[in-house]
């Protein structure tokens, strides 16, 4: 069996990004790795698609937790503060 050769990160940075609607996630965690899962939701058939997961470390985590932190902090100075939202049911 021959062994894939490893991506080149270049190639990778130079892809078009593209937009994915989501309106549920989830979080794993072990020691060393972090698995946001993101997808959609649908309600009237009880169904929830993964679309995109992201693996990081907690380090990054904690970054991206300041980061988005920092951006609701912005968004309520401007559109005032962002209601809670229900409570998600098991597995949302």
């Amino acid at each position: 069996m021959t062994a894939k050769p490893a991506p080149d990160p270049a190639q990778a940075l130079s892809g078009e990004s593209h937009w994915i609607y989501t309106n549920s996630f989830s979080i794993e965690t072990s020691l060393s790795e972090v698995c946001l899962s993101f997808g959609q939701a649908f309600q009237q058939v009880g169904q929830r698609h993964v679309h995109s997961r992201l693996v990081t470390t907690p380090v990054h985590l904690r970054r991206l937790a300041n980061a988005v932190n920092g951006a609701v902090s912005e968004y309520e100075e401007v559109f005032g503060r962002i209601p809670d939202g229900d409570t998600p049911k098991a597995g949302d």
